[in-house]
């Protein structure tokens, strides 16, 4: 199973830093709890990331800076989540931890699409921005094309158009700073080629969706167990609810 997630990413430096990661989680795993079977200890994932930036971790014994170990939950995450696809863990019980992100969480994700961004994960930061902006499904941002990306001439006002529910074609306005990760991708992409892909090129699924979404809540700082627990289909509800609720002006 380790094998098979290792081999889910294609670049060689990045399955480096998968190893490394899973390695120095379990040998803290080890210290921490000798009895823990690795599978079944996802929830030491937030006491490791805890020791990582306090007491620090063997052999070094330094603690770590927050965004190395930001990084390094999301590594871990990305390891359990694998492992429930892969039917080698139950998957988890979410209790009170599924419910759509409050406004502060929003902001939260939105700040950590932004960290994606600078890490070069402009694909993961562009989706995740939009389905934060827009309430989409992970199927519309998969059709995505630059031909969707539609720029108003003579003004700095940007509209993408997706595909609802029922395949209606519906506008929506770019912040400048969505506008700007767009237009980025754009320039990465074939005429007409899919504008949001994995990094192997292939399409986006609603489980690299979780994985980014989960990505930005971490590297924003949102509580490890909280980013684990959060779901496209609940911010498109959070979205939606918004959307529904926002007052309309009279002409």
């Amino acid at each position: 199973m380790i094998t098979a997630w290792l081999l889910d990413k294609p670049s060689l430096p990045l399955r480096r830093t998968r190893l490394r990661v899973l390695a120095s989680y379990l040998r803290w795993l080890r210290s921490a709890d000798p009895a823990a079977a690795p599978l079944a200890a996802e929830h030491q994932v937030d006491s490791y990331c805890l020791a990582a930036l306090t007491t620090g971790l063997p052999p070094s014994g330094r603690p770590l800076a927050k965004a190395t170990v930001i990084r390094r939950g999301a590594v871990l995450v990305s390891f359990y989540a694998f492992a429930r696809r892969a039917r080698a863990i139950p998957p988890p019980h979410h209790g009170n931890a599924v419910r759509p992100p409050t406004p502060a969480e929003r902001h939260l994700i939105r700040a950590g699409a932004a960290h994606l961004a600078g890490e070069g994960r402009l694909a993961a930061a562009t989706a995740v921005a939009l389905l934060e902006a827009t309430g989409t499904t992970v199927t519309a941002l998969a059709r995505l094309t630059a031909r969707d990306l539609h720029l108003v001439g003579g003004t700095e006002l940007a509209l993408i158009t997706l595909h609802d529910d029922r395949d209606d074609l519906i506008a929506f306005p770019l912040s400048p700073h969505l506008r700007a990760l767009a237009g980025k991708l754009c320039g990465d992409r074939p005429d007409g080629g899919p504008l949001i892909t994995k990094d192997d090129g292939a399409q986006v699924d609603l489980e690299w969706m979780r994985d980014a979404l989960t990505s930005a809540a971490l590297a924003a700082g949102l509580h490890p167990q909280r980013a684990r627990h959060l779901h496209p289909h609940l911010l498109r509800a959070r979205t939606a609810t918004d959307v529904i609720d926002r007052p309309t002006t009279s002409p």
